[in-house]
């Protein structure tokens, strides 16, 4: 009787080991991660325009936009110069390497500054680079590399997020790194909104994005 009751329990847990086997599996989907803020507003719904063409001429054709540029080639460098780094639209951000042992130096950080952005302007799309650039601060280090930090300007006009750095040791420059926009090729500078207007828009479009904004900074205004 013993030996009975042992053969059926153990036919019953191979019966059930066999259907679990058999029984498929169930497959867990992972939710596909998704990062969005459906609460935060869209810029047409914060009043904010789309800009379309940063800078456009009379006719209302965007000039020299930097999704237009082709990467600049080596041979527009100077010899033992070269283009490390691009922006997304083929801009350099980064040029390494000093000029020629052939050309003198200056005998001011402020001229050799001057010397090496005139050396590099073409590939960096610059007209005239002592023109659109003024020098904000100039300061050494420990291991005595000198950074002269640079504004870019477009007639007398300050560039927003226009800054490059020429790095310098021992009377060299030998790299430039930093963001900036190629010249623009406008006709004029004379601002078509009022004062007063554009001041309106901001402060609504501030209120908007942070809730409160008690006035405009005097940094940022004329």
């Amino acid at each position: 009787m013993k030996k009975n009751i042992g053969l059926n329990l153990l036919l019953s847990v191979g019966i059930v080991a066999v259907a679990a086997a058999q029984k498929p599996m169930k497959t867990i989907e992972r939710p596909t991660a998704r990062i969005e803020n459906p609460s935060a507003p869209t810029r047409a719904e914060r009043g904010v325009p789309t800009i379309v063409k940063p800078f456009a001429n009379s006719s209302g054709n965007a000039v020299r936009t930097l999704t237009n540029f082709q990467k600049p080639t080596a041979s527009i460098l100077p010899e033992g110069l070269k283009i490390t780094a691009y922006t997304e639209g083929g801009l350099p951000t980064w040029i390494s390497g000093k000029l020629p042992s052939n050309i003198v130096r200056p005998k001011t950080v402020e001229a050799r500054a001057e010397q090496y952005l005139a050396a590099i302007n073409r590939a960096m799309q610059i007209d005239k680079p002592w023109d659109e650039f003024r020098i904000s601060k100039i300061e050494t280090d420990d291991i005595g590399q000198t950074h002269v930090r640079l504004q870019q300007t477009f007639g007398g006009l300050t560039v927003w997020n226009g800054n490059v750095i020429l790095h310098e040791q021992n009377g060299d420059v030998q790299l430039m790194n930093g963001r900036y926009f190629p010249t623009p090729k406008v006709k004029t500078l004379t601002p078509t909104v009022a004062t007063a207007t554009a001041e309106a828009t901001v402060m609504s479009d501030l209120q908007k994005t942070f809730g409160s904004v008690s006035k405009l900074s005097d940094a940022v205004l004329p």
